[in-house]
């Protein structure tokens, strides 16, 4: 069977898109496992560090306790320094097994193990001296002060172990902190490489859809193609949104824990390229969304009934000034035509009009939002004004186009959608959508749908 031009574009969309995913799932799991790896190593600086700051503890502690006999003869002093010394041992294990990929450190391990030793041999002679009472004042005195001048060896050991771990801890963090950000820019790069690919292929289909139905002459057969053409980008389109929501949602959980773990370890700079990717993921994630609303649109059934058109602007009136929003805007409604057709996709269409006429009239000194319809030859047409910022005419063919927008986000927020699904949804039930604007002095919307339900 031969491919058609479009089948071969959404044939090669789908594979590199898979091809992407596939390098994505890759490297990001070597990136994955770098960063874990250098977090562990991280965890392993401060066990460390730990476990030499109770050494450094344990050390002190046997040399009060000592002290404390010689001059109490209290024998709970010396229960109380054998027990150090047990759980001494235990640490000097502890450290050389987590020092043992580096030689200096098993040096000071070993040479720690020593200097307890002979410290603990003083003391022993110091102790069994005191209980025969066969050690003077004096000689007392001069006992502890070779104890303490013992004690300076471990101290001097311990400080040296001790700066060597923080600058094995500093290098650790800032591996762990380069390996997150090189994952994070990482997963980035190819999520914006992929959505590039999908939404280029995207709009080339859409062109070649205008193109074709320009250049066919027999109308028919022009709609049925046309028809099962925009099939195809429904599901393509539907497609795209799905496969990119996973990395998506890896690239802003991935921001989301580099921020909250190690925001405070960042400069400004590393924090502020943290938050320019958690808002263009979030900014993204809603295009992917309004994307979906504008694919189910050509897919779900359309289900008419007569619809009680009043009722049903109220409703979305209540609805979008419920939050308190748009205080001062004047809103007025007249008597409507009842229409026929899909009461939800309707709602669809008033909720994007009106939210437009209230965003885009909200800085007027003087907001007002008319709503206002009426039966002409057959048809319900229906009226949306507003005094707000309006458009120039002269770009009114991006008017209704996807992602097509008349002012940036600066000004105001949006993703360009909103208009085209009202048009598919008016297109849909039969009727047509038009506008009239001028610069600065507000904007008209009309729509007309078909008085009677159509087939």
């Amino acid at each position: 069977m031969r491919l058609t031009t479009i089948e071969k574009k959404v044939l090669a969309g789908f594979a590199a898109t898979f091809v992407i995913l596939g390098i994505t799932v890759i490297a990001g799991g070597y990136a994955v496992r770098a960063f874990i790896n250098a977090s562990r190593w991280v965890t392993h600086s401060y066990d460390v560090l730990q476990s030499i700051d109770e050494i450094q503890t344990r050390i002190q502690g046997t040399e009060l306790d000592t002290r404390a006999f010689m001059v109490t003869g209290n024998a709970l002093q010396l229960k109380q320094r054998d027990e150090t010394y047990e759980n001494l041992s235990g640490l000097l294990d502890r450290v050389r097994n987590l020092t043992r990929d580096n030689p200096t450190e098993q040096v000071r391990v070993a040479l720690l193990g020593d200097a307890a030793l002979q410290l603990r041999g003083l003391q022993d002679r110091m102790i069994a001296a005191r209980q025969k009472s066969q050690i003077s004042a004096g000689a007392a005195q001069t006992e502890m002060a070779a104890a303490y001048q013992a004690l300076q060896q471990p101290d001097r050991l311990l400080a040296g172990m001790r700066e060597t771990e923080k600058g094995l801890l500093d290098q650790r963090l800032n591996q762990a902190h380069a390996t997150a950000m090189r994952a994070v820019v990482l997963f980035g790069v190819l999520l914006v490489f992929m959505f590039g690919i999908k939404l280029y292929l995207f709009f080339r289909i859409k062109d070649e859809v205008h193109e074709r139905e320009r250049m066919d002459e027999d109308l028919v057969h022009a709609k049925q193609t046309l028809e099962a053409t925009n099939r195809e980008l429904e599901g393509f389109s539907y497609s795209i949104s799905h496969d990119l929501r996973s990395p998506l949602r890896a690239v802003n959980g991935f921001a989301r824990i580099l921020e909250t773990e190690y925001g405070a370890q960042l400069d400004d700079e590393g924090r502020r390229i943290i938050s320019v990717i958690v808002r263009n993921s979030e900014k993204m994630s809603t295009l992917i969304d309004d994307l979906l609303a504008f694919s189910r649109v050509g897919r779900n059934p359309l289900t008419a009934t007569r619809v009680n058109m009043t009722a049903l602007v109220n409703k979305v009136h209540s609805e979008l000034t419920a939050s308190g929003d748009y205080p001062s805007t004047r809103f007025s409604i007249g008597d409507l035509p009842e229409a026929s057709g899909d009461q939800a996709m309707l709602t669809q269409v008033w909720t994007n009009l009106l939210g437009n006429a209230f965003k885009y009239s909200s800085r007027s000194p003087n907001p007002e939002v008319a709503v206002t319809g009426e039966l002409q030859n057959g048809e319900c047409v229906y009226l949306v004004r507003d005094n707000g910022v309006g458009f120039d005419m002269k770009y009114y063919e991006k008017l209704f186009g996807v992602f097509q927008r008349l002012h940036s986000d600066a000004e105001f927020p949006g993703t360009g959608v909103g208009l085209a699904i009202v048009q598919r949804i008016v297109t849909r039930h039969g009727g047509r959508i038009w506008a009239e604007a001028i610069p600065g002095q507000g904007a008209t919307f009309r729509f007309s749908l078909p008085a009677e339900a159509t087939a």
